[in-house]
């Protein structure tokens, strides 16, 4: 499509503004992996640092920004949480599936994988009174299963691939087609700032990087993609970007794209609609 032709009301290009509210649930399957107690309270206490203080930072810069998010969110966290994601919601916020317990769907059978996804929408119906219509895979890696699941359950997007930048179809063996929204590893917080002596990431061992060294990597792919009609999309995680100069570091990103005034910043929901 030419460009200004695919996004509402002449806007130039579409940003959308993530979130993955693992809390501690991400932790407690890193303390397992490493044969250590799921329980150990210093490392779970990384992760509740998201309840704590980090994503009353996000919610409070979304608002005075007023911009709206997408938030996935594991089950487990919403059924252990129930008060702080109800804030997301009662925000205006999108709240997104994440599974239940963050396992990544190709380490489980299909069974497994769909039961995750269907054990996850029952907790955000009861304690949210919320049915989600998208899902970002925890661990970065989806399988057959979960993707079925997501038809059978009615949702409209997935947010787990990475093929290009602008939202696509994805044909599910025959059964049905799901919006992909894409993301990259270069707008995901983690791998800039995710850092742990024990047990150690093994997919990490350089300390976090300068959140201003973030921001301008997010600037650069962020001017790229406006200058071509296309579509940006950053992930955070609470325990992560909420740290004091990280969010600060974030707001300046903010600012940064909001002095674009074609620039239409939407929901992932909102944004999948278009491309159903």
């Amino acid at each position: 499509m030419p460009k200004n032709k695919i996004w509402p009301d002449g806007y130039r290009c579409a940003v959308s503004f993530s979130f993955d509210v693992d809390v501690d649930s991400s932790w407690r399957i890193k303390l397992k992996q490493a044969g250590m107690d799921e329980n150990e309270p210093v490392v779970r206490s990384m992760g509740k640092y998201a309840i704590n203080r980090g994503l009353p930072r996000i919610l409070e810069l979304l608002k005075k920004y007023s911009i709206k998010g997408t938030f996935f969110v594991p089950g487990i966290i919403v059924d252990e949480y129930p008060e702080s994601i109800k804030k997301i919601k009662d925000e205006g916020h999108e709240i997104a599936l994440h599974g239940y317990n963050h396992i990544t769907p190709t380490t489980l059978s299909n069974e497994e994988q769909k039961k995750e996804i269907y054990k996850a929408l029952q907790t955000m119906e009861d304690n949210l009174s919320v049915k989600p219509v998208g899902f970002r895979s925890p661990g970065a890696g989806i399988g057959e299963g979960t993707l079925e699941a997501l038809l059978e359950i009615g949702a409209i997007y997935d947010s787990s691939m990475m093929g290009d930048d602008i939202p696509y179809l994805y044909e599910i063996a025959g059964k049905g087609k799901l919006v992909e929204i894409p993301w990259k590893w270069s707008v995901d917080d983690w791998v800039f700032y995710a850092f742990n002596y024990y047990p150690p990431l093994t997919y990490k061992y350089a300390p976090p990087v300068d959140p201003r060294t973030v921001t301008e990597i997010w600037k650069n792919e962020f001017d790229v993609l406006y200058d071509e009609g296309l579509f940006f999309t950053s992930i955070g995680h609470p325990q992560q970007i909420g740290q004091a100069s990280r969010i600060k570091a974030f707001e300046e990103f903010i600012k940064y794209v909001k002095q674009r005034k074609d620039v239409w910043i939407a929901t992932y929901s909102e944004v999948a609609k278009l491309f159903e």
